[in-house]
Formats: structure tokens, sequence, C-alpha cells
């Protein structure tokens, strides 16, 4: 257990050979077995357990799901949510991941999620319907739909493939 020399407020729960570096402001290790947050992470926080890493000069990261995750450096505002063996590294930029494990994050602004399902709400009546925000997608037996500037529209579904 260590926490650098210039490690304001910093904390560190759990047990086992974690530390945060010198010039790491505000953040903290909470689960045990080999965390770190290295040189430079500013505001970053990992909250599970076994070797999750934070790289150096990572800001505003997050790790919070357990086992072998890791964010490289100058990977700022960027987080690993769940799951294990996933990484984020070199230059990536506000990405995040999803749960789902062995997933490594190659692009930046991108949320990585594995086998998505998406609740639907409701379903427009018309494409004039008021309901949703823009961007906001939908669907029924027939038809696909997203919420556009425009209003919704539609995109009939294919069972013949």
């Amino acid at each position: 257990h260590n926490i650098g020399i210039n490690s304001n407020a910093s904390v560190i729960i759990g047990g086992d050979g974690n530390y945060i570096l010198d010039n790491s402001l505000y953040s903290g290790v909470f689960c045990g077995i080999g965390n770190t947050i290295s040189d430079g992470s500013t505001y970053a926080t990992i909250l599970g357990g076994y070797y999750n890493a934070v790289g150096k000069s990572d800001y505003n990261s997050v790790i919070m799901g357990g086992e072998q995750n890791s964010i490289g450096n100058g990977s700022p505002n960027c987080g690993i949510i769940a799951g294990g063996f996933n990484s984020i590294n070199g230059l990536i930029k506000n990405s995040v991941v999803l749960g789902g494990t062995g997933i490594t994050v190659t692009q930046s602004d991108t949320v990585y999620v594995p086998d998505l399902v998406i609740k639907r709400v409701s379903i427009p009546t018309s494409s004039g319907d008021t309901v949703g925000d823009i961007g906001s997608i939908s669907w029924d037996d027939n038809y696909f739909y997203t919420k556009t500037n425009n209003g919704w529209g539609r995109i009939p579904l294919d069972y013949g493939f």
C-alpha cells in the first residue's frame, strides 16, 4: 500500500500491493490485489479488485469492474465499467467499455457494449408523433423507427434474407 508524495485526498481501502503514485490528486483504490493509479492520474478511481490499472497521465478515468482491466496512458475521460481483461490503450479519449470480456478499445469517442439489448419504451403512431427525442429508436414486427429533426422515419423489416 502506497500513496505517492503529492497524492492529495487519495484513499486505498483494499489490500495487497495497491499504490497511487506521485502527483495523483483525488484518486482512490477501493478493492484489493495489485490495483494501480499511476503518475499524473487526476480524479481516477478503481473500485473493482484484481490487477486493474490506470495508466500514466490519465485524467478523469475510472475502472469499476474487477479482473485485470487497464486504461493506458493519454486516455482522459475514459472508463471501464464492468467485465474482465478489457483495456483502453494509447491516445484513446472519451471512450467507455460497458461489460464484456476481452475488449480492447481502439477508437476515441466510442462506447463498447457486447451484445447490446435496447428496451423499447414506445412505438410512434405517425411521423409527427411527439414521443421520444431526436436519436431515439424503436421497432415493431414490421418496421424499424428512428426520430430525426424531421420527425419519425421508418424502414420496413425484411424477413426473407
